[in-house]
């Protein structure tokens, strides 16, 4: 039985203040621009339903070479200012472990395989596990793709041009950022649709501003206790994103099958689950984390939103002070993963954040 990957978790807690510069709670969207999944659960609010399902957003597919698509994808991308107006996720489709992606900054990322590396004839940087050894990334931009200046730019692009005779027909995911854009004829265009799911007489937490914010670690002997209430609040989010019946308070499972015993304190009342799957935008989960936040709603007094990246995309998180995203492995189930607790209360609004990624990924070393 193969040994279970070593995963890591990263948490942060604070108060929402809206007139800070940095937006910690948009941020986490901001960061991440290859999302599959997005959760939003909370007890039940017609309102705050109704606003959460009237956001909607679309992606494209296409099958292409990528000098063909790099083409096409000039227009949205302005490299001067870090900047893309396209984000582009291509995959093979045929058992390969080569991919590549367009990301928010205007880079384009390759992983390549060390048999596809070898022909492409371009100095890229091997990834640093010995279970992936063999995979190199090579980071380039969409202009010295087609540049013809000599040197490292000149190889870049030959790289590209040799990529296309190896692979013509990439399966490539994208989505505009900003306002709609009209692709080009011959690309199917996707639909976000929600899907709701509701739990009724559900035991339901009730966080606790002194037991949860990151103050009560600084008590002598807390931070077990700190641990635990956090791990407890959000195994009860993921369980609720699933809709499990260990959260009935009519649930009479067997106990020698399961035993399940929510947080401490809560109450009896119904659950609500919105879930998103496809290609999520990035501007879509911040128009997500905005509504949950909104004044203009009667909103519950608490909202969870669980984010699940792409796994196979080989850059997928760009910190706010770096112009590249951290090295990982991409794999169709990498370990990447965001969960968010967004508490109200009559007087200050805040949070708990709880990042968790597999053990072949460098964010946090």
């Amino acid at each position: 039985m193969p040994a279970l990957e070593e995963k890591r978790t990263f948490v942060s807690t604070g108060t929402h203040q809206p007139d800070t510069a940095v937006d910690r709670v948009l941020a986490a969207a901001r960061s991440r621009p290859f999302t599959q999944q997005v959760d939003v659960i909370f007890p039940s609010c017609p309102a705050l339903e109704e606003g959460l399902l009237q956001l909607s957003a679309s992606y494209w597919m296409c099958q292409s070479s990528l000098g063909a698509f790099l083409e096409c994808a000039k227009p949205w991308i302005h490299e001067s200012q870090l900047d893309s107006k396209i984000v582009a996720l291509g995959v093979t489709g045929s058992g390969s472990n080569d991919v590549w992606c367009i990301d928010h900054r205007g880079y384009l990322t390759l992983s390549l395989g060390k048999e596809t590396y070898e022909q492409v004839g371009c100095v890229g940087q091997p990834l640093p596990w010995k279970e992936y050894e063999d995979t190199y990334v090579i980071r380039t931009t969409v202009r010295r793709a087609f540049t013809q200046h000599e040197g490292k730019e000149l190889q870049e692009a030959q790289a590209v041009r040799r990529l296309d005779s190896l692979m013509t027909n990439w399966k490539i995911y994208y989505y505009f950022v900003g306002e709609a854009t009209q692709p080009s004829s011959g690309h199917t265009q996707h639909s976000l649709t929600a899907t709701v799911q509701k739990l009724a007489n559900a035991y339901i937490p009730e966080p606790r501003y002194e037991a949860l914010t990151a103050q009560s670690r600084d008590e002598p002997d807390a931070s077990n206790d700190w641990e635990e209430e956090v791990a407890a609040l959000f195994e009860w989010v993921g369980m609720a994103a699933f809709g499990s019946p260990r959260l009935l308070a009519q649930d009479r499972c067997d106990p020698y099958i399961a035993v399940y015993a929510p947080p401490e304190p809560h109450r009896v009342g119904d659950v609500t689950a919105i879930r998103w799957r496809g290609i999520v935008p990035s501007e879509m989960v911040q128009r997500i984390l905005s509504t949950i936040r909104s004044s203009r709603l009667p909103l519950p007094n608490f909202v969870a939103v669980a984010g699940h990246s792409i796994g196979n995309a080989p850059a997928a998180y760009f910190p706010e002070n770096k112009t590249v995203a951290s090295l990982r492995a991409p794999r169709d189930d990498a370990e990447d993963t965001w969960s968010l607790l967004h508490v109200n209360e009559p007087d200050k609004a805040w949070w708990v954040l709880a990042e968790s990624v597999g053990q072949w990924d460098k964010r946090w070393g």
